[in-house]
Protein backbone atom coordinates (compact mmCIF):
# COMPACT_ATOMS: atom_id res chain seq x y z
CA UNK A 1 0.00 0.00 0.00
CA UNK A 2 2.56 2.35 1.15
CA UNK A 3 5.28 1.40 -2.48
CA UNK A 4 1.90 2.21 -4.29
CA UNK A 5 1.29 5.69 -3.23
CA UNK A 6 4.22 7.82 -4.60
CA UNK A 7 3.73 5.63 -8.09
CA UNK A 8 0.00 7.06 -7.60
CA UNK A 9 1.15 10.71 -6.94
CA UNK A 10 3.96 10.45 -9.44
CA UNK A 11 1.25 9.60 -12.14
CA UNK A 12 -1.07 12.80 -10.65
CA UNK A 13 2.01 14.87 -11.18
CA UNK A 14 2.85 13.19 -14.90
CA UNK A 15 -1.20 14.07 -15.89
CA UNK A 16 -0.65 17.36 -14.23
CA UNK A 17 2.35 18.24 -16.29
CA UNK A 18 0.64 16.72 -19.85
CA UNK A 19 -2.34 18.60 -19.19
CA UNK A 20 -0.28 22.15 -18.77
CA UNK A 21 1.67 20.97 -21.78
CA UNK A 22 -1.63 20.99 -23.62
CA UNK A 23 -2.85 24.15 -22.73
CA UNK A 24 0.56 25.70 -23.27
CA UNK A 25 0.59 24.40 -26.94
CA UNK A 26 -3.28 25.39 -27.69
CA UNK A 27 -3.35 28.95 -25.71
CA UNK A 28 -6.98 27.19 -24.07
CA UNK A 29 -6.21 29.26 -20.83
CA UNK A 30 -7.03 32.85 -22.76
CA UNK A 31 -9.96 31.17 -24.70
CA UNK A 32 -10.74 29.53 -21.13
CA UNK A 33 -11.04 33.16 -19.01
CA UNK A 34 -13.39 34.91 -21.72
CA UNK A 35 -15.76 32.11 -21.38
CA UNK A 36 -15.78 31.95 -17.96
CA UNK A 37 -16.34 36.10 -17.16
CA UNK A 38 -18.92 36.12 -20.19
CA UNK A 39 -20.98 33.00 -18.98
CA UNK A 40 -20.35 33.92 -15.15
CA UNK A 41 -21.02 37.30 -15.81
CA UNK A 42 -24.36 36.09 -17.69
CA UNK A 43 -25.52 33.33 -14.94
CA UNK A 44 -24.71 36.12 -12.55
CA UNK A 45 -27.59 38.75 -14.37
CA UNK A 46 -29.82 35.46 -15.05
CA UNK A 47 -30.17 34.65 -11.54
CA UNK A 48 -30.54 38.52 -10.35
CA UNK A 49 -33.39 38.58 -12.74
CA UNK A 50 -35.21 35.48 -11.34
CA UNK A 51 -34.94 36.43 -7.99
CA UNK A 52 -36.16 40.18 -7.99
CA UNK A 53 -38.84 38.78 -10.61
CA UNK A 54 -39.97 36.39 -8.23
CA UNK A 55 -39.81 38.65 -5.00
CA UNK A 56 -41.40 41.31 -7.16
CA UNK A 57 -44.40 39.20 -8.02
CA UNK A 58 -44.86 38.43 -4.70
CA UNK A 59 -43.05 35.13 -4.54
CA UNK A 60 -42.30 33.93 -0.48
CA UNK A 61 -41.70 30.19 -1.48
CA UNK A 62 -37.94 29.62 -0.99
CA UNK A 63 -38.14 26.40 -2.06
CA UNK A 64 -39.73 27.70 -5.61
CA UNK A 65 -36.93 30.43 -5.81
CA UNK A 66 -34.41 27.50 -5.54
CA UNK A 67 -35.89 25.42 -7.91
CA UNK A 68 -35.84 28.04 -10.60
CA UNK A 69 -32.41 28.42 -10.17
CA UNK A 70 -31.28 25.11 -9.99
CA UNK A 71 -33.37 25.35 -13.67
CA UNK A 72 -32.11 27.65 -14.57
CA UNK A 73 -28.49 26.88 -13.67
CA UNK A 74 -28.78 23.54 -15.52
CA UNK A 75 -30.18 24.62 -18.77
CA UNK A 76 -27.61 27.56 -18.78
CA UNK A 77 -24.88 24.95 -18.15
CA UNK A 78 -26.36 22.61 -20.55
CA UNK A 79 -26.40 25.29 -23.11
CA UNK A 80 -23.06 26.36 -22.08
CA UNK A 81 -21.14 22.86 -22.52
CA UNK A 82 -22.65 21.78 -25.47
CA UNK A 83 -22.52 24.85 -27.36
CA UNK A 84 -19.22 25.83 -26.65
CA UNK A 85 -18.58 21.57 -27.17
CA UNK A 86 -19.85 22.07 -31.00
CA UNK A 87 -17.91 25.18 -31.72
CA UNK A 88 -14.60 24.65 -30.38
CA UNK A 89 -14.39 21.24 -31.42
CA UNK A 90 -15.24 22.69 -35.49
CA UNK A 91 -12.16 25.54 -35.04
CA UNK A 92 -9.81 22.99 -33.33
CA UNK A 93 -10.67 20.33 -36.80
CA UNK A 94 -10.21 23.40 -39.02
CA UNK A 95 -7.43 24.09 -37.50
CA UNK A 96 -5.92 20.59 -37.62
CA UNK A 97 -6.85 20.36 -41.08
CA UNK A 98 -4.86 23.25 -42.32
CA UNK A 99 -1.98 22.16 -40.06
CA UNK A 100 -2.01 18.82 -42.40
CA UNK A 101 -2.27 20.61 -45.17
CA UNK A 102 0.80 22.04 -44.36
CA UNK A 103 2.81 19.33 -43.41
CA UNK A 104 1.05 16.99 -45.96
CA UNK A 105 0.99 14.52 -43.05
CA UNK A 106 -1.89 13.12 -40.96
CA UNK A 107 -1.11 14.38 -37.10
CA UNK A 108 -4.27 11.89 -35.64
CA UNK A 109 -2.39 10.70 -32.88
CA UNK A 110 -0.03 13.59 -32.28
CA UNK A 111 1.00 15.99 -29.20
CA UNK A 112 -0.99 18.59 -31.15
CA UNK A 113 -4.07 16.42 -31.81
CA UNK A 114 -4.22 15.21 -28.00
CA UNK A 115 -4.11 18.82 -27.22
CA UNK A 116 -6.77 20.10 -29.63
CA UNK A 117 -9.21 17.26 -27.76
CA UNK A 118 -8.03 18.77 -24.72
CA UNK A 119 -8.50 22.07 -25.10
CA UNK A 120 -11.99 21.28 -26.75
CA UNK A 121 -12.96 19.70 -23.52
CA UNK A 122 -11.73 22.09 -21.31
CA UNK A 123 -13.35 24.79 -22.98
CA UNK A 124 -16.55 23.57 -22.71
CA UNK A 125 -16.33 22.40 -19.14
CA UNK A 126 -15.25 26.09 -18.37
CA UNK A 127 -18.28 27.54 -20.01
CA UNK A 128 -20.90 24.88 -19.19
CA UNK A 129 -19.44 25.36 -15.22
CA UNK A 130 -18.94 29.03 -15.35
CA UNK A 131 -22.91 30.08 -15.41
CA UNK A 132 -23.84 27.55 -12.70
CA UNK A 133 -21.66 28.60 -10.21
CA UNK A 134 -22.71 32.04 -10.48
CA UNK A 135 -26.13 30.60 -9.79
CA UNK A 136 -25.29 28.86 -7.30
CA UNK A 137 -23.66 31.48 -5.44
CA UNK A 138 -27.00 33.77 -5.64
CA UNK A 139 -29.12 30.59 -4.69
CA UNK A 140 -27.00 30.07 -1.21
CA UNK A 141 -28.97 32.68 1.23
CA UNK A 142 -32.78 30.73 0.24
CA UNK A 143 -30.92 27.55 0.75
CA UNK A 144 -30.14 28.81 4.25
CA UNK A 145 -33.75 29.94 4.32
CA UNK A 146 -35.12 26.51 3.72
CA UNK A 147 -32.81 25.56 6.78
CA UNK A 148 -34.34 27.79 9.09
CA UNK A 149 -31.13 29.84 9.24
CA UNK A 150 -32.27 32.95 7.52
CA UNK A 151 -35.35 35.65 7.01
CA UNK A 152 -36.78 35.09 3.52
CA UNK A 153 -36.36 39.08 3.35
CA UNK A 154 -33.18 39.00 4.30
CA UNK A 155 -32.12 36.10 1.82
CA UNK A 156 -33.58 38.48 -1.05
CA UNK A 157 -31.00 41.09 0.19
CA UNK A 158 -28.25 38.77 0.88
CA UNK A 159 -28.96 37.15 -2.55
CA UNK A 160 -29.00 39.90 -4.21
CA UNK A 161 -26.05 41.58 -2.91
CA UNK A 162 -23.98 38.70 -3.23
CA UNK A 163 -24.92 38.97 -6.94
CA UNK A 164 -23.82 42.15 -6.90
CA UNK A 165 -20.01 41.43 -5.13
CA UNK A 166 -19.66 38.51 -7.63
CA UNK A 167 -20.27 41.30 -11.10
CA UNK A 168 -18.26 43.71 -9.08
CA UNK A 169 -15.37 41.06 -8.31
CA UNK A 170 -15.60 39.70 -12.44
CA UNK A 171 -15.25 43.81 -13.70
CA UNK A 172 -12.28 44.14 -11.86
CA UNK A 173 -10.66 40.58 -12.99
CA UNK A 174 -11.75 42.16 -16.63
CA UNK A 175 -9.93 45.48 -15.55
CA UNK A 176 -7.26 43.64 -14.67
CA UNK A 177 -6.55 41.44 -17.55
CA UNK A 178 -7.56 44.54 -20.12
CA UNK A 179 -4.90 46.58 -18.28
CA UNK A 180 -7.64 49.00 -17.78
CA UNK A 181 -8.96 51.11 -14.58
CA UNK A 182 -9.58 48.55 -12.26
CA UNK A 183 -12.10 50.43 -9.98
CA UNK A 184 -13.91 51.79 -13.06
CA UNK A 185 -14.27 48.25 -14.54
CA UNK A 186 -15.23 46.69 -11.07
CA UNK A 187 -18.22 49.74 -10.98
CA UNK A 188 -19.15 49.59 -13.90
CA UNK A 189 -20.12 45.59 -13.45
CA UNK A 190 -21.87 46.35 -10.26
CA UNK A 191 -23.50 49.29 -11.96
CA UNK A 192 -25.42 46.86 -14.39
CA UNK A 193 -26.29 44.89 -11.45
CA UNK A 194 -28.05 47.34 -10.15
CA UNK A 195 -30.00 48.92 -13.43
CA UNK A 196 -31.29 45.34 -13.97
CA UNK A 197 -32.31 44.31 -10.58
CA UNK A 198 -34.38 47.90 -10.94
CA UNK A 199 -35.76 46.73 -14.37
CA UNK A 200 -36.64 43.80 -12.73
CA UNK A 201 -38.94 45.35 -9.70
CA UNK A 202 -39.81 47.21 -12.13
CA UNK A 203 -41.41 44.47 -14.33
CA UNK A 204 -42.59 41.74 -11.57
CA UNK A 205 -44.23 44.83 -10.25
CA UNK A 206 -46.30 45.47 -13.41
CA UNK A 207 -47.27 42.15 -13.35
Amino acid sequence: MEARLPNTLKAVREKIGRLKRYARITKVDEIARRYFILNAFDGAIASLGVIIGAYSSGVQDPKLIIGLGLSLSLSMGISGFSGAYIAEKAERARMLKEVEEALFTKIEGSILARASSFAVFWVALVDGASPAIATLIALTPFILVSLGLLAFTTAVAASVSLIIALLSALGAYMGRVSKENILMSSVRSALIGGITAVLCMMVGGVS
